[in-house]
């Protein structure tokens, strides 16, 4: 509903992290002023008396339901401290293991002639995005893993055609997206495994189990290592 509401409002900053206007306060987390909140369905519960004798007890019955107003973290003081933590946490926790970074974009260029890459490292808050129109790959910064997880997206969406829909399977799509940057990086590196950081993929893991089907992932699996062999290596470059 939340979410909604944000793409109706063009708002392409919304985190997710929500709260009402007291309880941001009870936690000394203030609303910006001219915030405008998002519209969600409260329960309204009244307590009644315990059926039960010689009990001096109360418990909560669901009456009604009405419209209240939630902000998110972004709309507050606390959203500089929230990016902050992000970029910490991205920094040291989520950083993956790498190959020579100019080996990855000559490999890119040799298997994927119709993609065009762009580098514009100015951008310190992203990484990196793949355009399936056009079938352009943006950097946002000098990384052979960012390469190839944009390259997982090509390959999924534009090759093999396995990805799912583009917004709505955005969790599904990142994952099959490192389940082909993992054995491009392989391809380089045998020993890559033992510092690859699977810790992206697992932040989706609660979620995985919704959006695939056993069958569907095994399908997909085998779809993409029959395909990834068949991909150029120039051993000069390495």
């Amino acid at each position: 509903m939340v979410l909604a509401q944000a793409e109706r409002r063009e708002d392409d900053t919304i985190v997710g992290i929500l709260n009402s206007f007291p309880n941001w306060k009870k936690q000394e987390i203030y609303v910006i002023k001219g915030s405008k909140g998002y519209k969600v369905i409260v329960p309204i519960f009244k307590k009644v008396e315990d059926s039960k004798p010689n009990e001096d007890k109360k418990e909560k019955t669901l009456t009604y339901f009405k419209t209240g107003n939630v902000f998110d973290i972004s709309q507050t003081s606390e959203y500089e401290n929230y990016k902050k933590e992000l970029q910490e946490i991205d920094r040291v926790i989520m950083k993956n293991s790498e190959i020579d970074y100019n080996t990855a974009l000559d490999f890119t260029k040799t298997n994927f002639p119709e993609v065009k890459i762009i580098e514009d490292f100015k951008d310190q808050e992203k990484k990196g995005g793949y355009d399936p129109l056009s079938k352009d790959i943006i950097l946002y910064e000098k990384s052979s893993h960012t390469i190839f997880h944009e390259i997982g997206h090509h390959v999924s969406i534009s090759i093999l055609n396995v990805a799912g829909h583009i917004t709505k399977d955005y969790v599904k799509n990142e994952v099959i997206a490192e389940l082909i940057s993992f054995p491009l990086l392989q391809k380089f590196d045998e020993e890559i495994i033992k510092n690859y950081n699977f810790k992206y993929s697992n932040v989706w893991a609660n979620r995985i189990t919704n959006i695939f089907e056993l069958e569907e992932f095994e399908k997909i699996f085998k779809i993409i290592t029959n395909y990834l062999p068949n991909l150029k290596v120039n051993r000069q470059n390495e």
